[in-house]
Formats: structure tokens, C-alpha cells, sequence
């Protein structure tokens, strides 16, 4: 028997080539990310000397400490399915300290979190059993060698609400 598809529907996509205000410009009039902590879109100057963006004209630029960006709405809904993704080039092969690369906030505590971890020198998904101050968590670690050369890697989690099964692609 045939089963329906369920078509994807893009709730935010951020082109990262221009900043105006600090905050990204988004597909669609998606919600913009209000850039933070020294967190800038990085463009190149000189387009045959200087390094070329991980995608299009521009990609957000990162610490590693202090730097983040953030939605001032969730971008999605983590009761349902959901696909999220970031391609991410570290500055190091192996960085000396953890760092989180996307997360869905909730009142408490990330729900999930696609995070680098200095500890296994690994990409990890962390998904926390409930919003509250010290949830129980899982964790699925990637096989895959954490990269800091070229395009980077591209991150993706992909959230099955109907099988209650999440996966870290990398």
C-alpha cells in the first residue's frame, strides 16, 4: 500500500551575506538571527586572496567564545518533525574547548543541541528527555572526523516525530 507524503516546508533559511542592524536577513520573511558577542558575517574583500565563504557571498562568522547568533522566535517546533542544518568549518582541526554550533532553546534548557565536543573530538547530538533545569539527556556522537579545511562539513539533524527518532547527519 502506498503511504502520503508529507511535502517540507521551509520555515527560515538565512542567505548569512548581509547584515543590516546586526540581524541577518532571512528567506521568505523568516526570522532573523540578531547576531551577538562579537559574532559578524564574514564576506571577502579580496575574492582571489582572501578565503572564499563556506556558501554564497558570505556565512556567520564565530569565536568559538563568546559569539553566537539567535532568533527571537523559535525557528522550529520540537513536538513535531523537523529538519535543521548548518554547514560549519571549525577553526582548528581539534579545538581545545566544546562549543555549541545550533540549539532549540527552551524555557530551561536546550531541547537539542548539535555541538563540537573537545572531550571525544567529535560532532555530538544532545536531546534533552524535558525542559527543565537538569533533564535527562541522550547523546549520539558522530563517527565522522570534525573538519577545519575547504567548505567545512554540513550538520544536519533530522527530527521523526511520528517514530520519535532523531539523527545526526555529518
Amino acid at each position: 500500500p502506498l503511504r502520503p507524503t508529507l511535502a517540507p516546508l521551509r520555515q527560515a533559511y538565512g542567505k548569512r551575506s548581509d547584515a543590516e542592524a546586526s540581524v541577518t536577513q532571512e528567506y521568505a520573511a523568516g526570522p532573523g538571527l540578531t547576531l551577538s558577542g562579537g559574532a559578524t558575517i564574514y564576506q571577502p574583500i579580496d575574492p582571489l586572496f582572501d578565503p572564499a565563504p563556506l556558501v554564497g557571498a558570505g556565512h556567520l562568522a564565530l569565536d568559538g567564545v563568546a559569539g553566537y547568533a539567535a532568533a527571537g522566535v523559535p525557528v522550529v517546533d520540537t513536538g513535531d518533525s523537523f529538519t535543521v542544518a548548518a554547514r560549519v568549518r571549525l577553526a582548528s582541526a581539534q579545538p581545545a574547548e566544546s562549543m555549541t554550533v545550533l540549539a532549540a532553546p527552551g524555557a530551561n534548557t536546550s531541547m537539542f543541541a548539535v555541538r563540537y565536543s573537545a572531550e571525544q573530538s567529535a560532532w555530538q547530538l544532545v536531546i534533552a528527555g524535558a525542559d527543565a533545569s537538569a533533564p535527562a539527556t541522550v547523546s549520539a556522537t558522530s563517527p565522522v572526523m570534525p573538519s577545519a579545511t575547504g567548505r567545512g562539513q554540513l550538520l544536519a539533524v533530522v527530527y521523526n516525530a511520528f517514530t520519535d527518532q532523531a539523527t545526526l547527519y555529518v
